[in-house]
């Protein structure tokens, strides 16, 4: 969750059930990678439960063909949560060093011919759960080909990143969506696998699990480790 409200002199509090819940599914589910758009109190969770993870699964996992061992590679377009997030880590976390920052320009783009936001830079990992809260609809570079911006209150989120690499994910993975209602709508008219959907409407959380077949014997060890 971003930590910081639209006036930058807000700070969002933690909502502990909502990150217990990302703890819980990561360790749960022995998740080893994490991708993660927009950052704050979340990150700091993430990196300790695959800390956590890493303490329990590190032999287990030596011989998976998975790079990026428990990373957590986070992206955002506001350096200031950027930075924010970072002295948060260097307070509550200093000895963990599995949490990479990335600032990342958002653009106005369409997928399909529908408005959304997709981040500049790319990424560098398959995550086995990604955690989506990020971007906001505001702080969007506009497109001089497009004569939209959905820089105004009564727009929302429409995020299209998983939807350009979806077809890279390996079965098994996970996507956690803090809110966005609408643009889990679209996403899940968007995606084209076959995904298992559940909302935690307590919490305003939404679950994607990718529940297509194995697509080989590197994917059926890791089903075999997350299943053991």
């Amino acid at each position: 969750m971003n930590i910081l409200l639209q006036k930058k002199t807000n700070i969002f509090k933690p909502n502990i059930l909502d990150l217990y819940y990302i703890y819980k599914i990561i360790t749960l589910n022995k998740r080893l990678s994490v991708l993660e758009y927009g950052c704050g109190w979340s990150s700091l969770v993430i990196s300790q439960a695959l800390k956590n993870n890493k303490t329990k699964y590190s032999i287990l996992t030596e011989k998976l063909r998975k790079n990026n061992k428990f990373e957590l590679h986070i992206f955002d377009n506001y350096k200031n949560f950027l930075n924010i997030t970072k002295k948060n880590f260097k307070r509550y976390l200093p000895k963990n060093s599995n949490a990479k920052f990335f600032f990342s320009k958002c653009l106005i783009s369409t997928h399909k011919g529908c408005y959304s936001s997709i981040y500049q830079k790319k990424i560098k990992m398959n995550p086995d759960l990604i955690y989506l809260d990020g971007p906001s609809q505001f702080g969007l570079i506009e497109n001089k080909k497009i004569s939209f911006n959905t820089n105004i209150k009564d727009f929302m989120p429409m995020s299209a990143d998983i939807l350009k690499y979806e077809f890279f994910l390996v079965p098994g993975t996970i996507i956690i969506i803090d809110g966005r209602g609408a643009n889990v709508i679209f996403l899940r008219k968007m995606l084209k696998r076959d995904w298992k959907y559940k909302y935690n409407k307590s919490i305003d959380q939404h679950y994607l699990l990718l529940s297509d077949k194995s697509i080989g014997k590197h994917n059926d060890k890791l089903f075999s480790f997350w299943n053991s």
